[in-house]
């Protein structure tokens, strides 16, 4: 990236807050959404989700087939998307998106005209990225255009680990933390949103700068048990040669032993460009494990603090592994 591509408005919903603001309260105070369920596994205990009632989303006009778990993203999603553009002026062109989802939807209509679709006229979608580390894939693609174009991209993503089929299969293969089960992950859901903008239209449009994209990275890795090459390798392309050490880190490790060992070797693989006293935050420890969102949500909880820089990583069920560093 030639010129340096800023935030310029965030957005999130999650069970901690219909708004970013809220929810970074929430979790600057320790909160945690996380709570059990009318759900019961096998052994009869209750399982720990971390929930928002779906009566407090906005609603959203779709066509009357639109698929249950279609609606919830798109509801999701539409609150975090209608936050971060909050300051574009209404009769601004239409500001091109990317979209992260969850690689297991796959069976749904989400592909890039039915997203542009479903969130209306302010965004004229460009991609739609699958897989759980979609949401933060997509800002690099995001950050580019702004470099070859100029003007406004944003990037959103939502997903939902409580959909009722998903929580089952999670429940099935014995994922989740119960009462009897300590080790295991909180089924969440949520959505975040990123304004990305040029320095020039940034100040003709009076945004406010939240942060600056210093680097992107993105690698695979392929283990059937994870040893953190991948991690590792994303985090160095993210940081680079940044003279500051990396002050703050936010992580989507969800609770379950193979992403803990992960992210330890990835933290030691990566010491030469972490200060000594680095303050890591693990978001689902607040918000739960949600899915292709968690990096994307990380990334505006971390624009709400003024540590900088700060290092957001993803990890997901599938191979891939991405990092971003924000100064």
């Amino acid at each position: 990236m030639a010129e340096a591509v800023l935030v310029c408005g965030a957005g999130a919903v999650t069970p901690l807050g219909l708004g970013l603001a809220q929810t970074a309260a929430n979790v600057r105070a320790g909160l945690s959404a996380a709570a059990e369920s009318d759900l019961f596994d096998a052994e009869g205990s209750r399982v720990v989700v971390a929930a928002l009632p779906w009566s407090l989303l906005p609603v959203v006009t779709m066509p009357a087939a639109t698929p249950l778990r279609e609606q919830e993203l798109v509801r999701l999603a539409s609150g975090a998307l209608a936050q971060a553009m909050q300051g574009v002026p209404a009769d601004h062109a239409p500001v091109p998106t990317w979209c992260g989802w969850s690689a297991r939807d796959t069976g749904l209509p989400l592909s890039v005209d039915r997203c542009a679709a479903l969130f209306g006229p302010r965004t004229a979608v460009q991609a739609t990225l699958r897989g759980s580390a979609g949401g933060l894939l997509a800002v690099s693609p995001a950050a580019d255009w702004i470099s070859t174009h100029g003007g406004l991209a944003v990037v959103v993503a939502a997903d939902s680990n409580i959909h009722p089929f998903i929580l089952a299969t999670l429940v099935r293969d014995g994922r989740v933390k119960t009462d009897w089960q300590r080790e295991g992950l909180i089924p969440g859901h949520g959505a975040a949103a990123l304004l990305l903008g040029d320095g020039a239209t940034v100040a003709r449009l009076g945004l406010t700068v939240l942060g600056t994209i210093a680097g992107t990275g993105s690698a695979n890795d392929p283990h059937a048990e994870p040893r953190g090459d991948g991690l590792a390798a994303a985090i160095r392309l993210a940081v680079g040669d940044a003279g500051q050490p990396v002050r703050a880190w936010w992580t989507t490790m969800s609770g379950e032993r193979a992403q803990a060992q992960e992210h330890s070797t990835a933290q030691i693989r990566s010491a030469d460009r972490l200060a000594s006293d680095i303050a890591v935050h693990h978001l689902a420890m607040n918000l739960g494990d949600t899915g292709a969102a968690a990096a994307l949500l990380a990334t505006a909880l971390a624009l709400s603090s003024t540590v900088r820089p700060v290092l957001i990583s993803a990890t997901a069920d599938d191979a891939q592994r991405a990092a971003l560093l924000l100064a």
